[in-house]
């Protein structure tokens, strides 16, 4: 386009901030094409087509042009053109490209050039600062290929063609310069590792053919396209390929045109350049290639080999000379295989022409890197370098060309230093390598990507003498026999091999065993064994023999498969061991395995690929010692022996060569190290363990310590040889070390995760040592030694453990959700724990006194311990060991050993039958216990006068009296039982510090705290002894505790939350502590006294000044504890039984000294208390009697329902007329429990599959989804009838217990021995109670000498005594009248009195009804001295809400029903009841005080009740007593009641002897008869003392006859109506109007 007429002198052109976008549719858009133009590649688009774009940004643009025309044009063009002299800038700034995912593609900072013409010449200047470009093959390359090089370049040819003649030629000089710094190239280019070049500064001049290039620099590998540092100087980065620190070259073109000659030019260049680096290298020459692929240089090839060639030139070759200096140069060549090579030359200087070349070389060196430990090499000169193999000082070489003479000068000799040890190197590379036994559908090993390098030699020793055999030659004739002399020493490798292996598979089980045995059996017949005579080495001794050196394999993915059943075939059932980026090194004695360890569980089943260990980091260390007679490692001391030498070397015994070499037994040592994060983010080691993993781990290690069977051996098979022995029995000793910085280990029930616990622990340390034993088998058949493995010493420490409960919010049934909410809950925390046991078992001498020296097989220590036991833990413990018991009763039901030993022998309890019974006794009443003779009242009737006399004038003296003189601790059996000194091993010694434990109920919001300054667990095993003829071992626990404290909050609503954890402090819980009186806050504080208040804290780490925290109080101050438990047991060790005498024989006719008999073997359990100082408010004591009912004392529900259903079997049993028939239904529903494991198993099978399936689409998630509704049907249904399975076990497995001991003969009473023992021993105990502030008293109770004794005997009888030395009751309110509530009349004295004694002897229930033979109460004369305003205060605190008053009408009306039934209707509260609580008391809070003292309400039953459940439900409510003693009391009352009341006082009682027989009553029953005859005996004696009558003797005694005769036909009519009801006869309501004289009307 012309513009004819416009000749603009000046034009400017300035923009920012220019933003323009390149859009993909501009080549891909269907505008009208020239003729002759190709079609374009894409014809048709959707509408919906997005297509790419790039962006380019610019800050700044400036454009500007000058023209002047009053200077002289440039005129210097052939044909002759004038152009006007003029001048045209463009400048860039602040240039970006991006492509559409944002990515950066080129960064310009500035641009310039300018272009100037006059009428001289023309010049262009071109500046270029800082340009960063990023090409991305895989953005761009959609890009290049959318232009048509082929269009294009064909119409560059054509307007060359059809331009070349019109173009006009300039003549006049051409100047270009250029300067361009810090430009930085990267390119990627697909799966190829990427490269980038940059250089900082270039600058080129067209005048003078100059160019100048600082720090050019290419990059290749990974990690190169980052930008990086400059290059440092003097060294060698791996990974740079061209490096060139400065390059200058000029040149000079002159031509020269005669006449007759051809034209010809001279030209000449001058070149200077330093510090190049050079590196040929796999890396680079694979990214040469990838670039030159995607340039497409072979289409070019073609494209000009096809073009027509051009006539030949008739010019003369130019004159060239040349200068070239090099200075600093180093080439290296880098191979993953062969290492690498560093060549180095000093200085290189060139000079030629077109006669002469020379060239001069100073200081070149080879060397040969042997290991990249390092990622820069340093570049030295040739003299400095370590190591060379070819060594230069300096050479020359000339060369003519026209006399072709090449002359090669050096001053110095040529040094090569060259050895074959050095330099001699192994190298191998395989793609793939497999290997396969059989038919079996896995490999043995699977290696893909291995490159081995390193030095492997092969030497044989010189044998001596005797170690050369002789070999005849059979050569012919004329020859004939020729003797030669053979070296008998094997060939021993030695070898320092480094590998490199991206897979490394391996697949093994003892499935198969027999297949590589077959195949060691082959082997053996290609081989030919050594001639020497002695034994065969094991494979392991063989190995030491021959192989010597280092192994390392890097392998960056190595898998074990450790097949996990007896079929080889199986691919799912295997545990799988995965190290990522595993280094193996393997040296004499040692292996070494460092990398990330997981091991996971494969299984067909929803548990598969669980990685129940996860161990980062881990560096595991193998370290094996052989115990030989010699030097483990001097395999040159082994000197082989032909058979002819034999005897020169016989020393008496069997020929052995490798007898010093051969090792007896092995010791490993196993230590695995999680302290080395190699600079990684840190880690945690994880265990992940489920319930059906651990039963899956049980039947793996089955599988793989399972006997394997000989193959192929015998006569049959020719094959005789030796058993080889087993490496696993090899082993002597074993230990393991293991350190970690923390660990954390789950355990789940099921893969719903719905319960589970979680254990962490910062740092911890566990080492463990064992031994194995190998014990030969009795009996003539040869059998495989049975192997024994003992720990002979362990020790582990932690610290900071912190163990959680886990429950999930799902419902159980939804078994299927694995993405539950957990919540976790604080189970026990501790600063530190440490263990030691020692197997040292030494017998000393028991010193009882001194037991902080003596020596214990374990050790235990706990440091801070810090416990708590809320309902949510108790239900998910509960749970937990509910599945575990669930699993265990499930093996064992289904087990063929359910049902045996059953079966009774007949005809042996016939014979038991037939037996005499002259040896038995006639005397079968029970034992009088040695502290009270119980008087029979039919006895009494026949004793005289005399006698009654006595006993009446002995009424006045109401002590009682033990025959024991010293203290009662000192003589309590269990102490007794733990002191004596036939200890031969001290077990367990258990230690807890500063520990402490948190409960929390239910109902109530409160905790209260339990603390220790120090706990001590200990126990101890006794030599066997002779007890009764029996054999037994004793084994004795004794638990000593101080510095126990009991703490509780006092707030009604206190503030914290339920999962908020309250702690108390460690010097509140440490003994002897000085206080700090300095400290205001420990002022504050009550000391140690009982009723002070303490502070708490919720964070073990910080202490309670740092955070809110709450006030506890001290309710029992520090005291001590003590418990003993004595067992025996008729596991007996062997080697202890062997040396114990057996026992003395005595005559039969000899007398039995009873003062010398030994004591049976009782078990015992003894607790000792010495002083309590309790002090407690209303709302304490509601708290603890919530967590005594609702956490200590609580029975899961199903577990109640559970024993129901087996008292409701086992009742239905016992009135069952054939029993027997019990035992085919429990065949059945075994079958039908085994039926439903087998669905279970198959259904969890099919939805393993499904779940394997690749394709997933909706149809097959409804399939899993039944699938998975029935497998869940499946397990609800299994738990029933496993459950009822078990109950008909176990009942039909008492029934036929009971059957036998009813078949056999009472046992003479010097058979019936006691079987356990049961002591409660408080010395001390006082109890204040206070009112809700915690300070102010109410009433203080103080017991002393508290004993309660229970004896459990073999005939299945028990006895119950309860002994209390002394107590009282002090009022402590205000202005009381009485400052003594309750106390025995006579004074405390010596510790043979006491004051009250309950003594009660049970037999077994008979029909469900529990038997009491004999119950007897005993007290000492009391003074009670009682206000209205105390008793209203104290059934205040005990009984918040309760109207007394109504409560007793209530109970007098209930009388006769409670009686006959012994079951109660509820009453509705009336509103005055309901209101009369109290400010503050809510309904739910009176009724539930209230309701376990009054009586407990039953709910209606939910579902229909047949007769048995009626049956039950009556024989569980009721008792029967056979003899009841309560002898008479006398008391002295005095009550003040309020301001209207009447005042008593000084009345003197006498609570009437009771004596009951043969009555089945409730405890209610019992309690409600002692109430009506004391109430009926006591109210007359105080209007007797009121009115101070005394009647006459025969009118009592006339009354007495009467009142006897109605007492016993009501009681009798009650006990007829009981018996009818109890057998199942209804009977006619008989409602008695009959009502107590002394009863309140309404």
């Amino acid at each position: 386009v012309s513009l004819p007429g416009l000749r603009p002198g000046r034009l400017g052109l300035c923009v920012r901030t220019l933003l323009a976008e390149l859009h993909e549719g501009l080549f891909l858009s269907q505008l009208p094409k020239p003729p002759g133009a190709a079609p374009a590649v894409c014809t048709a688009h959707t509408a919906g087509l997005t297509f790419k774009l790039l962006n380019w940004t610019l800050k700044s643009l400036k454009l500007g042009y000058d023209r002047d025309d009053e200077q002289l044009p440039l005129k210097s063009f052939s044909p002759e053109l004038s152009f006007p002299q003029s001048r045209l800038e463009l400048l860039l700034e602040d240039g970006l490209l991006l492509s559409q995912s944002r990515q950066r593609i080129l960064c310009l900072n500035t641009l310039r050039t300018i272009l100037q013409v006059t009428s001289v010449d023309i010049s262009s200047t071109v500046t270029v600062n800082t340009c960063i470009i990023h090409y991305r093959h895989q953005e761009f390359s959609h890009w290049l290929d959318m232009l048509s090089w082929d269009q294009l370049s064909h119409k560059k040819t054509t307007h060359k063609k059809r331009y070349k003649s019109r173009f006009p030629q300039l003549d006049a000089p051409l100047m270009i310069s250029s300067s361009v710094s810090n430009v930085n190239v990267s390119v990627q280019l697909g799966d190829t590792p990427p490269f980038a070049l940059g250089f900082i500064s270039s600058l080129a001049v067209t005048e003078k053919a100059s160019l100048s290039l600082d720090h050019f620099w290419w990059r290749v590998g990974q990690g190169s396209h980052i930008q990086q540092a400059p290059h440092p100087a003097g060294k060698h980065v791996w990974g740079e390929a061209l490096i060139l620190d400065s390059l200058t070259l000029q040149g000079s073109y002159s031509s020269s045109r005669t006449v007759k000659s051809s034209p010809s030019g001279s030209a000449c260049m001058e070149s200077s350049l330093k510090g190049l680096q050079l590196e040929v290298s796999e890396t680079c020459t694979l990214c040469l290639s990838r670039l030159f692929s995607v340039l497409k240089l072979d289409k070019a090839e073609n494209v000009s080999s096809h073009s027509t060639p051009e006539k030949p030139s008739t010019r003369l070759p130019p004159l060239f000379k040349f200068k070239l200096n090099l200075e600093d140069v180093n080439t290296f060549t880098l191979s993953n295989v062969a290492g690498a090579v560093a060549v180095r030359v000093d200085t290189v200087e060139a000079e030629g022409s077109g006669e002469n070349s020379n060239v001069s070389v100073q200081g070149v060196s080879l060397a040969v890197v042997k290991a990249l430990t390092e990622s820069i090499e340093p570049c030295c000169p040739a003299a400095q370098t370590p190591n060379p193999i070819l060594t230069l000082t300096a050479f020359t070489v000339s060369y003519n060309i026209s006399g072709r003479s090449l002359e090669v000068r050096s001053e110095n000799a040529l040094t090569v230093q060259w050895t074959t040890l050095d330099h001699m190197f192994l190298y191998q590379h395989i793609t793939e390598s497999k290997m396969r036994i059989r038919d079996y559908p896995r490999y043995l090993f699977e290696i893909r990507e291995w490159s081995l390098s390193g030095r492997l030699m092969g030497t044989e020793q010189d044998g001596q003498l005797r170690a050369k055999r002789k070999q005849v030659v059979q050569l012919g004739q004329p020859w004939g026999d020729v003797t030669v002399y053979r070296n008998m020493p094997p060939l021993k490798f030695y070898y320092d091999i480094h590998s490199n292996i991206f897979l490394y598979t391996i697949v093994w089980g003892p499935c198969w065993d027999p297949a590589w045995t077959l195949i060691g059996q082959a082997v053996d017949l290609l081989t030919k064994p050594t001639a020497d005579p002695s034994p065969l080495l094991t494979w392991w001794d063989k190995s030491r023999l021959l192989l010597h050196g280092r192994w390392v394999m890097d392998i960056e993915q190595a898998n074990l498969h450790q097949l996990a059943t007896e079929d080889p075939y199986n691919t799912t059932e295997n545990l799988h061991w995965e190290w990522i980026k595993l280094n193996f090194d393997w040296n004499p004695g040692q292996f070494v395995f460092k990398g990330d360890l997981d091991v996971n569980v494969r299984t067909a089943s929803k548990y598969d690929d669980i990685c129940f260990l996860h161990l980062p980091s881990l560096c595991m260390t193998l370290d094996l010692q052989w115990l030989c007679h010699g030097n483990p490692h001097d395999h040159h001391a082994v000197m082989l022996c032909a058979v002819e030498s034999v005897a020169d070397v016989i020393s008496g015994q069997p020929h052995d060569s490798y007898r010093a070499f051969r090792s007896e037994n092995l010791n490993l040592s196993i230590t695995m190290d999680l302290d080395q994060h190699c600079g990684k983010e840190p880690n945690q080691p994880r265990i992940l363990l489920y319930s059906s993993t651990l039963r899956w781990m049980q039947n793996f290690w089955a599988t793989w310590t399972s006997v394997s069977r000989p193959i192929c051996r015998g006569k049959l098979f020719h094959s005789l040889r030796p058993i080889r022995r087993k490496l696993g029995q090899h082993y002597k000793q074993m230990s393991y070390t293991a350190s970690f910085p923390q660990l954390q280990v789950h355990y789940w029930a099921s893969f719903a995760q719905q319960r589970g616990i979680q254990v962490e622990c910062s740092k911890g340390h566990v080492f463990t040592r064992g031994a194995q034993r190998l014990i030969p088998q009795a009996g003539t058949v040869m059998r495989r030694l049975i192997s024994e493995w003992n720990v002979t010493q362990m020790v582990s420490e932690l610290s900071l453990v912190t163990v959680h409960l886990m429950a999930s919010t799902w419902d159980e049934t939804a078994d299927h959700q694995i993405n539950a909410q957990v919540k976790k809950t604080h189970l026990l925390s501790l600063s530190s724990l440490s263990y030691q046991r020692q197997s040292n078992r030494i017998e000393e001498e028991v010193n009882s006194k001194d037991e902080s020296n003596a020596s214990y097989t374990h050790k235990l220590c706990l440091v801070d311990l810090r416990a708590s036991w809320t309902t949510t833990n108790r239900n998910i413990a509960f749970g937990l060991y509910d599945g575990y018991k669930k699993a265990a009763v499930l093996k064992r039901n289904l087990s063929t050993e359910a049902l045996k030993g059953l079966r009774i022998d007949t005809q042996v309890q016939t014979k038991k039958l037939k037996r005499s019974m002259s040896s038995y006794s006639s005397n079968t009443g029970p034992a009088t216990p040695a502290f009270f003779a119980p008087v029979d009242v039919f006895f009494l009737s026949f004793l005289g006068t005399s006698m009654l006399q006595k006993l009446i004038e002995e009424t006045d003296k109401f002590v009682v009296f033990s025959e024991e003189d010293a203290g009662v601790s000192d003589q309590l059996c269990g102490i007794a039982a733990c002191q004596t000194d036939d200890v031969y091993n001290r077990n367990w010694f258990i230690e807890l510090v500063n520990g402490q434990m948190m409960l929390r109920g239910t109902e109530t919001a409160g905790c209260v705290l339990v603390s220790a300054a120090k706990a001590q667990l200990l126990q101890c095993e006794h030599h066997p002894a002779w007890y009764n003829d029996t054999l037994k071992q004793k084994t004795t626990w004794t638990c000593l505790l101080d510095g126990m404290q009991y703490f509780a909050t006092m707030e009604q609503n206190p503030s914290e939350q339920e999962d908020w954890q309250l702690w108390l402090e460690v010097k509140n819980i440490e003994e002897h502590r000085q206080r700090n009186l300095d400290s205001v806050l420990e002022l504050m504080e009550s000391g140690q006294a009982v009723g002070g208040m303490v502070s708490t804290t919720t964070d073990w780490n910080q202490p309670s000044q740092v955070q809110e925290t709450q006030q506890v109080q001290r309710i029992i101050s520090r005291c001590s504890c003590r418990m003993y438990y004595i067992g025996y047991s008729h596991d007996i060790d062997p080697e202890l039984a062997t040396s114990i005498k057996p026992p003395e024989i005595r005559d039969c006719h000899e007398k039995e000294d009873l003062l010398k008999k030994q004591a049976g073997a009782v078990d015992t359990f003894t607790l000792i208390h010495n002083d309590l100082e309790i002090s407690t408010n209303p709302v304490q004591y509601s708290m603890i009697l919530d967590i005594v009912n609702n956490l200590l004392l609580h029975v899961e529900p199903r577990r109640k329902e559970h024993s129901e259903r087996k008292q409701r079997v086992r009742f239905q049993l016992e009135i069952s007329s054939n029993p027997e028939e019990q035992r085919s239904g429990i065949l059945h529903l075994q079958e039908a429990v085994r039926q439903h494991l087998a669905q279970i198993r198959c259904l969890e099978k099919q939805i393993y599959s499904n779940m394997r399936v690749s394709f997933r689409g909706d149809e097959l998630s409804d399939i899993n989804l039944r699938l998975q509704n029935q497998l869940n049907q499946e397990k609800t249904d299994m738990q029933m009838k496993s459950e009822e399975l078990n109950i008909l076990i176990r009942c039909f497995k008492d029934f036929q217990l009971q059957r036998a001991n009813k078949l056999e003969l009472r046992k003479p009473p010097e058979d019936v021995s006691v079987v356990r023992r049961t002591e409660f021993y408080f010395a001390q105990a006082r109890w204040c109670l206070t009112e809700e502030d915690g300070q102010l008293g109410i009433a203080e109770l103080e017991l002393q000498r508290f004993i309660y004794s229970k004896l459990n005997k073999s005939d299945d009888t028990a006895e119950h005594l309860l002994e209390l030395g002394w107590f009282t009751m002090n009022n402590l309110l205000p202005n009381a009248a009485y400052k003594v509530v309750l106390r025995p009349q006579s004074p405390c004295q010596s510790g043979r009195q006491l004051a009250l004694r309950i003594f009660s002897k049970v037999r077994p229930p008979v029909g469900g009804i529990s038997v009491k033979e004999h119950f007897e109460v005993n007290v000492v004369p009391l003074t009670i001295q009682l206000m209205y305003q105390f008793f209203k205060r104290m059934m205040g605190f005990f009984f918040p809400g309760r109207n007394v008053e109504e409560e007793e009408v209530g109970d007098e009306e209930d009388k006769f029903r409670l009686v006959t039934t012994g079951v109660v209707k509820p009453r509705q509260l009336s509103e005055d009841s309901i209101g009369g609580l109290g400010p503050g008391k809510g309904v739910a809070q009176g009724l539930n005080r209230t309701a376990g003292v009054r009586r407990s309400f039953r709910k209606p039953p939910e579902h229909p009740v047949d007769d048995i459940d009626k049956m039950k439900e009556r024989a569980a409510m009721n008792n029967s007593f056979i003899y009841i003693k309560i002898p008479q009391v006398p008391l002295c009352v005095s009550y003040k009641g309020e301001k209207s009341s009447v005042d008593w006082k000084d009345l003197n009682l006498v609570l009437p002897c009771l004596e009951y027989h043969n009555n089945t009553w409730t405890w209610l029953d019992f309690a409600m008869a002692v109430k009506r005859d004391s109430r009926k005996a006591l109210v007359a004696q105080m209007i007797k003392e009121k009115l101070r009558l005394k009647p006459a003797s025969g009118s009592e005694s006339r009354s007495k006859v009467t009142d006897g005769k109605t007492d016993s036909s009501l009681q009798q009519q009650v006990e007829d109506e009981k018996a009818r009801l109890l057998i199942g006869f209804s009977t006619a309501d008989k409602s008695s109007s009959k009502k107590s004289i002394f009863s309140r009307r309404k």
